[in-house]
């Protein structure tokens, strides 16, 4: 800032007056001419930050706009996506009763032909017994009878030659 020191002059005339009223004036134009166009230059300056700003504003508008249609769009497709997983889910939930069900059925047909084996093994053996039990009882009778009941059971009942005897007292001629 400058320093101004005010110097006593000597009183000046009418015309001098007038001429230090000219140059006093022409100061304060060009003062208030550069003032002016300071204020211009800043106004200006002040409206270019103005727009760049709302510039700025608009376009993250604009982005955050987008980025929120894609996150609702995004949100839409999980939704989706969930409501698919879940009916596939339950899909195979069901499809796992299923098999659960027809395993279960298999166990138990599997349990009653096991069963039935058993009951048709259990039969084979006491058949088997009795089998055992008659041959035992005709080898009995076969020692009881001897020979004769011997020869009888080495002849085939279904010989074509002859007819199975009815009797062993019967004769048969062609012996």
């Amino acid at each position: 800032m400058e320093t101004v020191v005010a110097v006593p002059l000597p009183p000046p005339n009418q015309a001098e007056m007038d001429e230090l009223r000219m140059q006093s004036v022409e100061r304060a134009a060009m003062t208030s001419s550069h003032f002016n166009q300071m204020t211009y230059e800043q106004l200006a300056q002040f409206h270019a930050q103005q727009e760049a700003m709302a510039k700025r504003m608009e376009d993250e508008s604009s982005r955050q706009f987008a980025m929120a249609k894609a996150m609702e769009k995004n949100r839409l497709e999980q939704e989706e996506s969930r409501a698919i997983l879940l009916r596939q889910q339950e899909k195979l939930v069901r499809q796992q009763n299923e098999l659960k069900r027809a395993m279960a059925e298999q166990a138990r047909v599997s349990e009653a032909h096991q069963e039935m084996l058993r009951q048709a093994s259990d039969a084979m053996r006491q058949q088997n017994y009795k089998v055992e039990e008659l041959n035992q009882k005709v080898r009995r009778d076969s020692e009881r009878w001897g020979l004769f009941a011997e020869a009888t059971n080495q002849r085939s009942p279904f010989s074509s030659e002859q007819a199975a005897p009815t009797s062993p007292w019967v004769y048969n001629s062609s012996a």
